[in-house]
């Protein structure tokens, strides 16, 4: 409620030295009197207000002047902000009024209300859509690593004006001591001679132009991953306001300690101690299918760790609840990243991934030759033990013999070791399988459709009486 609406519309002539003849007569009527410890205005200062118009702002600083919360240089300093600041002047009344009923002990100190009422209002000078209210000013005087000197925001910790910068944080400069304008390059700022040596009180050392999010900051740095989390902000575009506990829940658990854990068992030993993707993948001429488990993790630190160290507790998470055996290989995914091990020796044991997904040779090359010269002479396995005749190596280059008689060696023993009739898959099997399946699925589709056709035939039959 403003003066307009108490008193109605007043006449031009409605000034303070009016006003305050009318608030006499009232305050006379209702048998109020005053004691000396209200401040009076005199000499030169009276003169300064007596024939302004009287305004909710001036009404309510003169009230905080005689209440001794601000002197007489706060008063002509705030009147010249073109903005309204009355709002502000109206939570410093109520808080001050609330303040009144307590211990003094207990009490706000008068210097920290009137930086609050400073604070505020001065904000309005230069973010006027992002001004502080009165308890938000109140959380910013209570921040260990902020000065606010003569109302304006300053951050005399390095480190922290850095991080804020970075974070695209906008900051303004006091011209002489009176024009204002805003600092486009701050890039210049930390390279400002105040600015490196602290020296907060200087009127050429930047203050925040947005002040307000200083304590979203302080809140954000106190987190586990803070540095992070701000250029997850940057990126995303996420503003630094209340809602930013939202976000950092979602960074910390759905990203940052979330983890994709996915388990290879290694199917064959062509590759030797090589760990390449053909050992590993059932079918190999597809890498993208054949992981044996897939599982997601969220692991919980209590303190901040590297990402090995949460991707090592991703594993142990994983390893606990899936037992592995040697050299199986696991996949790690966080942010984008792909991550490989092989156990060893129960280690985990970094495998570089293009080395892993990268062909060691051609198979169906190796293949091909080794089937033509199978057509035409026999490879024996005697004793378990396969003999590949010097011939059938030398059709292959020297860089694939090694992985010729290996593939040789596993297909034919496979192939001869068939017990109580049961037969070990093959490599061949496995090249083979898939047009074999697609086979068998046709001819049953054909020979399910063929015997419904024919029990719809004997259905009618009967339905007419007659029936074969």
């Amino acid at each position: 409620m403003g003066l307009a609406d108490i008193y109605g519309n007043q006449s031009k002539g409605y000034t303070v030295a009016t006003a305050a003849f009318r608030f006499a007569v009232v305050a006379k009527v209702c048998g109020v009197s005053l004691t000396d410890e209200v401040n009076t205005l005199t000499g030169g200062d009276y003169k300064e207000v007596r024939g302004r118009p009287m305004t909710e702002t001036l009404e309510r600083l003169l009230l905080l002047y005689g209440a001794g919360i601000i002197d007489f240089t706060v008063v002509e300093d705030l009147l010249k902000i073109k903005s309204d600041i009355s709002p502000v002047l109206a939570q410093a009344e109520e808080f001050i009024i609330e303040q009144s009923e307590y211990y003094e002990q207990i009490r706000m100190p008068i210097d920290r209300i009137k930086t609050i009422i400073l604070c505020c209002a001065k904000s309005r000078i230069y973010a006027d859509k992002n001004a502080l209210s009165f308890d938000e000013a109140r959380q910013i005087c209570l921040l260990e690593n902020v000065a606010i000197v003569n109302g304006f925001v300053k951050i005399p910790d390095y480190e922290l004006l850095k991080i804020l910068l970075e974070n695209g944080e906008l900051f303004g400069y006091l011209h002489d001591g009176r024009e204002l304008y805003i600092e486009e390059k701050n890039d210049s700022i930390l390279l400002d001679p105040d600015v490196q040596a602290g020296n907060v009180e200087s009127g050429d050392y930047p203050f925040m132009i947005n002040p307000g999010r200083i304590v979203y900051y302080d809140k954000i740095l106190k987190l586990m991953y803070s540095a992070e989390f701000l250029q997850y902000c940057k990126k995303c575009g996420h503003a630094i306001d209340e809602n930013i506990m939202s976000h950092y829940d979602r960074f910390l658990h759905n990203i940052k300690c979330s983890f994709t854990v996915n388990c290879c068992h290694r199917k064959r030993k062509i590759c030797g101690d090589k760990v390449n993707q053909f050992d590993y993948f059932t079918n190999i001429k597809n890498d993208s299918i054949g992981y044996d488990k897939s599982e997601k993790i969220e692991v919980k630190p209590t303190e901040e760790k590297s990402n090995a160290e949460l991707m090592k507790m991703a594993l142990d998470e994983f390893c606990t609840k899936y037992p592995v055996e040697e050299n199986t290989v696991l996949e790690v995914r966080n942010q984008g990243n792909i991550d490989l091990f092989v156990i060893r020796e129960e280690k985990y044991i970094p495998v570089e991934s293009e080395e892993f997904r990268r062909p060691l040779f051609d198979y169906d090359a190796i293949w091909g030759k080794i089937q033509e010269y199978a057509t035409n002479h026999s490879i024996k396995v005697v004793n378990g033990t396969v003999e590949i005749p010097v011939e059938l190596m030398q059709m292959f280059d020297e860089k694939d013999r090694v992985y010729a008689e290996s593939i040789i060696c596993e297909q034919y023993s496979r192939q001869s070791e068939s017990k109580g009739g049961k037969v070990f898959t093959t490599l061949l099997k496995l090249m083979t399988d898939a047009a074999v399946e697609a086979k068998k699925t046709s001819e049953l589709k054909q020979g399910q459709a063929k015997l419904k056709q024919e029990q719809e035939e004997k259905k009618s039959k009967r339905g007419t009486g007659v029936e074969e």
